[in-house]
């Protein structure tokens, strides 16, 4: 009887044994996903800490409309709201590209209606990229646009209201201004 006991006691050891080595197993495969894992997030938190911090929100400090103007005319959006990296200057209005890479711009524009119409444009160093247009009514209107851009360091980025239209704003900030870097592009 004790043959007997001692050759189950035997089977349930390696019984046991095989559930610890498949579980030895089940682990050392955890541990090298977990290894594997673990790189790319460091690699990744290591590509996230080195990219430059782009991007800007602004908005026109009019108390009421302006225009009509008598040029194609650059709006200054006074108000800002945030300059990470501090590429937009709320005294000429333009972006400047700190960075080589593919941007992302918007603006919106609000016009009390009445008489005359508002328009204008986004521009990249002087080209017009995108507009906005609203024809002369009695109601308010509103009106934005947006581009994706591949700029270089040092080119310009601003938003012109056209000849002989109007923008409005009050408080509210309707008519605003914003971009950010999506990613940068480095020459290899």
């Amino acid at each position: 009887m004790l043959w007997k006991e001692l050759g189950a006691l035997g089977e349930r050891l390696d019984a046991t044994v095989r559930a610890l080595e498949e579980t030895n197993r089940k682990l050392e495969t955890s541990e090298k996903e977990l290894a594997a894992f673990t790189s790319t997030a460091t690699e990744l938190s290591t590509m996230v800490r080195g990219q430059p911090r782009v991007a800007f929100s602004v908005a026109l400090p009019v108390d009421g409309t302006l225009g009509p103007v008598t040029t194609l005319y650059s709006l200054v959006y006074h108000h800002v709201v945030s300059n990470i990296g501090n590429a937009y200057s709320p005294i000429t209005g333009y972006f400047t590209a700190p960075v080589p890479g593919v941007y992302y711009f918007s603006f919106t524009s609000y016009w009390w209606g009445g008489d005359g119409s508002s328009g204008g444009s986004l521009y990249h160093n002087g080209y017009q990229v995108v507009s906005w247009y609203n024809c002369e009514q009695p109601h308010n209107t509103s009106g934005s646009n947006s581009a994706v851009l591949h700029l270089q360091v040092g080119d310009k980025v601003n938003v012109r209201l056209w000849e002989g239209l109007k923008i409005s704003d009050n408080v509210n900030n309707y008519s605003s201004f914003s971009g950010f870097l999506l990613f940068p592009i480095w020459s290899v």
